[in-house]
């Protein structure tokens, strides 16, 4: 019994690993003397984007169109400036 039970452990612990994250790519900014100044999370499955800090804190939140353009909120709701986001082409 006690075998079974961490054997499943060990396949569901296997399985969380193996498995593909959901379809999310992180975006890093950087300022022209090459200085990270905060990154992007970007969801291309719901078109999501959460923005970060150079700390990690997030700072506000966005929509994205197929065509990089983006929408972005503060964390009030506030529009803010609008921004792209230079993203990879999907595989085919």
């Amino acid at each position: 019994m006690k075998a079974s039970l961490l054997l499943l452990l060990c396949l569901i612990g296997f399985w969380s690993i193996a498995s593909p994250a959901v379809a999310q790519e992180r975006v890093d900014f950087f300022d022209r003397e090459g200085r990270r100044t905060g990154h992007a999370v970007v969801d291309m499955k719901t078109g999501r984007v959460d923005f970060f800090d150079v700390t990690s804190r997030r700072t506000g939140w966005g929509r994205l169109e197929p065509s990089g353009r983006g929408e972005r909120f503060d964390l009030d709701g506030r529009r803010q400036a609008d921004t792209a986001i230079p993203l990879r082409r999907p595989a085919k």
